[in-house]
């Protein structure tokens, strides 16, 4: 078996939230360039199936620290 842990916000999988996962979420949001799999997961920073603004602003507050999680 194998299996895949997803870090929330954690788009790149380098085991931390980057401002290239903000850039990666944005890009995605904006239909740009689309996330799949393991990094649509950790995009997906409320678990609600979707990504929306929400997860941006999610993401952002914890990038610079007001929120944790």
């Amino acid at each position: 078996l194998t299996f895949t842990v997803v870090v929330m916000g954690d788009t790149d999988g380098n085991g931390e939230i980057t401002v290239t996962d903000l850039a990666q979420l944005k890009l995605h949001y904006i239909g740009k360039e689309f996330l799949t799999g393991a990094s649509l997961n950790a995009a997906d920073m409320n678990y609600d199936n979707e990504i929306t603004i929400t997860d941006l602003a999610k993401m952002k507050l914890v990038f610079i620290g007001k929120v944790e999680i």
